[in-house]
């Protein structure tokens, strides 16, 4: 069933009403009571979610672009996400530097755009998770691509001018066409990084996800003797 803007008003309304006779805040839980019930992931999508949350756990670890915190696998019929459309889920506590650098937010986009890079390498094919909504893998990787180029001066020229792009007017952004053309570059060589990255580590890509498929979240120490294992470690 489609769900206007109009339903959706209405049905927060009707939620916040319910909470509030009730003496609590407003749940997820209220919303999905009124929403048509959410597909259960047979075994192969949830293998496909798995190798995608992999690929973005195991590029935050080579990479390290911060700590991995927990990763999840949302199956609809246990494990529910927090957010209506999301599948999975890395947490990441990102570092903290005191100023970025060219190849810092280099890693950043690569860590993005590694959970459709796994699709690619494990699947040869990509998914639609990894794009979708203003917050999604590749709206974040292209976001840090366009500063790179109009506020950091880290493109291909020393062009400098912040708050000089719009992120809420896609139109003027392809309009640019050399502004497209560098993000472009940037976002396919990170990308092209990704895959190169995980194919040389497509045996701990198969078995974290694995993991990952039968267990649906891994937490922190989960994710410490996992990555101690990979190794080769005792764990």
């Amino acid at each position: 069933m489609k769900t206007s803007g109009a339903d959706l008003e209405r049905l927060s309304r009707d939620v916040r009403r319910v909470a509030r006779r009730e003496g609590r805040v407003v749940s997820i839980d209220d919303l999905r009571k009124r929403l048509d019930p959410l597909p259960v992931l047979t075994d192969e999508q949830i293998l496909q979610v798995a190798i995608h949350e992999a690929g973005h756990a195991i590029a935050a670890e080579m990479l390290k672009v911060g700590k991995v915190t927990k990763v999840q696998v949302f199956d609809n019929v246990i494990h529910f996400s927090d957010a209506l459309e999301a599948h999975g889920l890395t947490s990441i506590e990102l570092s903290q530097p005191a100023f970025e650098t060219r190849w810092g937010l280099k890693k950043l986009i690569t860590y993005h755009m590694a959970g459709s890079a796994a699709e690619e390498v494990f699947f040869k094919d990509n998914s639609t998770m990894a794009a979708g909504s203003s917050t999604s893998d590749f709206a974040r990787a292209t976001k840090i691509a366009i500063r790179m180029v109009t506020e950091f001066g880290l493109g291909t020229s020393r062009y400098h001018l912040p708050d000089s792009i719009d992120f809420n007017s896609p139109l003027d952004l392809w309009q640019d066409h050399r502004l497209a053309d560098e993000v472009n570059t940037i976002l396919h060589e990170q990308y092209g990084r990704a895959v190169d990255m995980l194919s040389g580590l497509d045996t701990w890509l198969k078995q974290f996800a694995m993991i990952l498929a039968e267990r649906k979240v891994l937490e922190h120490r989960d994710l410490r003797d996992l990555w101690a294992q990979l190794r080769g470690y005792p764990t």
